[in-house]
């Protein structure tokens, strides 16, 4: 049997995190035990976490357990049946949910993962689907080998202008993956990882996506990460992960609920974007818009006194300036707030 779990003390290397902690979850009914090659990545990268078998558990991590974490790396690898990712029966799980909109933010990985909720591919997601709400997902496309005439996906490569840096082109143990899905994000999420190659019948399709909130951010790999040909891969896409995580993690706890009201318009936005915000008294502010990087695109106000009442100001981006999420930081006497504007052209 699988040890439940691991209590550890995290300590993360680099400057990038400090006491940021991991939850690594295992739902994987598998001989093989695929989930302790994304747990020997992150050792590899130098990097500690808290192990949950959630298949010898028979249950979900409860949002108590989750709520100590600021990732949780979920990962389903080749399994796709009765999941604790969909509390076993194919319903929506309450606890994920909860944590994300709490602050939490997840990496999930594997492959059928959608097929043991929703079935098989074609299919579209809505408004009320976690899938769509949670995952950023529009449509299930098409299943590797299943959809492609037996073929199985050849390599996922990295997206035009995905914001996560180092992540690099994955091939398989075997000559091609299958039961990898294929997906379109919704509008304001982005595609990190597509299929290839250029003469695979689902060339381009999204294969990895990441949705973000103001406070949290999901990233879905439709493909395991396990079946990656050799350790190091798995160590390298590991490493520049959790590095983007962290930047994203500490960039979020720096912003707080100062309590303003402020909404941003259009939403995505293909040429100019309006941020309207209201004071209750004056106040020094300044506006920065930043990437998903966490670096700064452009500032709109710098230390600038205003009155009590609305106010807004206008951002036009640069041509040059890729699509994808970009934030509205908001500082109103040296405390911060976000807002979320996406970028379309």
């Amino acid at each position: 049997m699988k040890v439940q779990v691991f209590i550890l003390a995290l300590l993360l290397s680099g400057a990038l995190l400090n006491a940021q902690s991991i939850l690594l979850i295992d739902d994987s009914d598998d001989s093989i035990d695929n989930t302790a090659t994304i747990g020997t990545g992150l050792a590899n990268n130098g990097l500690t976490f808290d192990l949950f078998n959630a298949v010898d558990s028979a249950a979900s991590p409860s949002l108590p357990l989750m709520a100590n974490y600021d990732l949780v790396i979920w990962h389903t690898s080749t399994d796709f049946f009765s999941l604790n990712f969909w509390n076993q029966d194919d319903t929506d799980n309450d606890q994920i949910s909860q944590y994300l909109e709490e602050g939490g933010n997840l990496w999930l990985i594997g492959n059928d993962f959608l097929l043991d909720r929703y079935g098989l591919a074609p299919m579209s997601f809505q408004v009320g689907d976690f899938a769509y709400d949670y995952l950023g997902i529009a449509q299930l496309v098409a299943e590797s080998y299943t959809n492609d005439d037996f073929l199985g996906l050849p390599h996922a490569r990295p997206a035009e202008d995905q914001p996560i840096p180092g992540l690099a082109l994955i091939f398989w143990q075997l000559p091609t993956l299958m039961d990898a899905d294929a997906l379109t994000p919704r509008e304001e999420a982005i595609s990190i990882y597509e299929m290839g190659h250029d003469n695979y019948v689902f060339a381009g399709e999204s294969t990895g996506i990441l949705y973000a909130e103001e406070i949290h951010r999901v990233l879905t790999f439709a493909f395991d990460l396990a079946q990656a040909n050799n350790q190091g891969l798995i160590d390298t896409t590991v490493g520049s992960v959790i590095d983007f995580f962290a930047s994203q993690i500490v960039d979020t706890e720096e912003a707080i609920d100062i309590g303003i009201e402020s909404k941003v318009y259009p939403n995505p936005s293909s040429i100019a974007a309006t941020l309207s915000f209201s004071l209750a008294e004056a106040a020094d502010v300044n506006i920065d818009v930043i990437s998903m990087l966490g670096q700064q695109v452009t500032s709109l106000l710098a230390n600038t006194a205003l009155a009590a009442g609305s106010h807004q100001v206008e951002w036009q981006p640069e041509i040059g300036i890729p699509n994808g999420l970009y934030q509205f930081r908001i500082t109103v006497d040296g405390q911060v707030t976000q807002r979320a504007i996406t970028l379309t052209r």
